[in-house]
């Protein structure tokens, strides 16, 4: 019988993708740093995928979560350009108080007077609460009011009020609300001027 020997290329298999963490459980704006071990730069396109709606094409991208919770992180690799995206996900839990600074008003004439509240949606696992103005301490409490006296110069400058709160697991969050105090500015207008000389 006759014979016949063909050659056949097989295309490189496919690699197995892990990706890792250097942490998987973080305090809020702590940031993570992410890894894959399939590294080919020139064949490979990366779609990282932070379950908070952030993104990366980056091999080994930093990431820092705003808000408490746990998030599922997603890798899709896309080798060449005939091959099917290959996924692989990682899970990371991510505590700490969500510090929520709120005021009643955040622009007006001196004296402005401005109430503040700690509206910290999981406050029952605060250990500690200080809120701050321009990086001066002025209160620990729950709510405090402020009267801003005098206006910054420029006058479009802000007053920086800060909430830092911490928790039970040592997470420490820092959230700030802008106030901008001003003057009055008078409304007139001079439409001459006429000097006088002295009389000697």
């Amino acid at each position: 019988s006759d014979e016949r020997t063909e050659t056949v290329t097989l295309p490189d298999p496919l690699p197995v993708i892990d990706i890792a963490a250097s942490d998987t459980v973080v305090c809020v704006d702590e940031v993570i740093n992410f890894s894959t071990t399939v590294t080919d730069p020139n064949r490979i396109r990366y779609n990282w995928d932070f379950g908070d709606g952030n993104t990366s094409t980056q091999q080994n991208p930093n990431h820092a979560y705003g808000l408490s919770g746990t998030y599922t992180v997603s890798l899709s690799i896309e080798i060449g350009n005939d091959r099917c995206p290959l996924d692989t996900t990682i899970s990371v839990r991510v505590l700490a108080p969500d510090a929520v600074p709120t005021a009643d008003i955040t622009e007006g004439c001196v004296p402005l007077t401005v109430n503040f509240t700690d509206a910290t949606t999981n406050a029952s696992v605060l250990s500690t609460r200080i809120w701050s103005i321009d990086g001066d301490s002025v209160s620990n409490a729950v709510n405090f009011m402020h009267v801003f006296d005098s206006a910054k110069i420029p006058q479009s400058d802000f007053y920086i009020v800060s909430l830092t709160v911490s928790d039970t697991n040592g997470c420490v969050v820092t959230r700030a609300i802008p106030v901008r105090a001003t003057h009055p500015n008078p409304d007139f207008s001079i439409d001459s001027v006429r000097l006088c000389k002295a009389m000697e």
